[in-house]
């Protein structure tokens, strides 16, 4: 998602999520925030996407701004862990 021209400030950002396969446990929706190419800003949303399929985040932003979001599973500080990040499609209408 890119913030468009006129659009500044704190604004919240948000994806619907629908899974295709059921999986066990919670997964962790990722939203990162770039600015002119480099990552300026993350958050991060934990639960079980089979569940419940919205994820946000809220972010002060400058028009041109980048939000990208990922899923991923294993996500956590533990070195030993890798996390798994999930196939997304986007869909348009």
């Amino acid at each position: 998602m890119t913030v468009n021209n006129g659009f500044s400030g704190f604004k919240y950002f948000s994806v619907l999520i629908f899974t295709t396969v059921e999986h066990e446990g919670s997964e962790a929706a990722v939203f990162t925030r770039r600015r002119n190419g480099q990552q300026v800003g993350m958050s991060v949303i934990k639960y079980d996407l089979d569940i419940t399929n919205f994820a946000g985040a809220g972010f002060n932003v400058l028009p041109g701004d980048v939000i990208k979001t990922y899923v991923a599973d294993n996500l956590s500080n533990n070195p030993v862990t890798t996390p798994v990040l999930f196939k997304t499609e986007r869909l348009l209408k």
